[in-house]
């Protein structure tokens, strides 16, 4: 008769894994929270939304919330590098990079002034007025990240080209391109709301405009 005893599972010390079900339900709540307090934040600003409004949005208690980001400034942060990250896409993913600089742009301004619902320039002065350091330093590395270098490197591409003006710095017609797309988009939006406006028309006046200035060259 063996003396020779099974040697018993050995158990695994630690948190338990998530079921992939598990996982994607809790996926789909945070980016449930982050829509919902993005459109809250678009709205009324940092100041002016509290998490209260936020839980009540989404429909889930403020504990909840508390699981996913430590607090509204996280959430922010959150939200902020979740617009950039889609206006990444569209910009890498949306343009054909072999087409001129000018049809690149239009394409670009036409998908902003259509899908931005809210001004980048609104967000980043809530940033430097409502965000502590850490969190507002967090925003601006997403911000190059996301959306100055990719300009950038259109506008460089560009010069070597020879496309646009080669003594004009492309860092800082990358700056001034969204600036100035954005003051567009707040006045559009604010005075049209979207509604029975040709923004294909828009865009083609704010590339003509940027590309052409607005003096008219006769012939000489």
């Amino acid at each position: 008769m063996s003396n020779s005893r099974s040697t018993p599972n050995k158990r695994v010390i630690g948190r338990p894994k998530k079921s992939e079900h598990a996982q994607a339900e809790s996926a789909s709540v945070e980016v449930q929270i982050i829509e919902h307090a993005k459109r809250l934040f678009r709205q009324q600003g940092f100041h002016g939304v509290s998490i209260t409004d936020i839980v009540q949005a989404v429909g889930i208690t403020k504990p909840t919330l508390y699981y996913y980001f430590k607090d509204k400034e996280a959430l922010f942060v959150a939200v902020f590098k979740s617009m950039l990250s889609h206006g990444n896409r569209y910009i890498t993913d949306g343009v054909d990079a072999s087409i001129h600089i000018r049809e690149q742009l239009y394409l670009l301004s036409r998908g902003y002034l259509k899908n931005s619902p809210t001004s980048m320039t609104a967000m980043l002065r809530d940033t430097f007025e409502h965000i502590s350091p850490e969190a507002r330093s967090e925003i601006m590395q997403a911000h190059e990240q996301f959306l100055i270098l990719p300009f950038l490197a259109l506008f460089e591409t560009a010069k070597t080209r020879g496309e646009i003006n080669p003594k004009l710095d492309p860092r800082l017609l990358a700056e001034i391109f969204l600036s100035l797309l954005d003051t567009v988009t707040i006045r559009l939006t604010s005075t049209h709301g979207g509604r029975d406006f040709d923004f294909d028309e828009a865009a083609k006046h704010y590339i003509d405009l940027l590309m052409d200035g607005i003096c008219f060259k006769s012939p000489s």
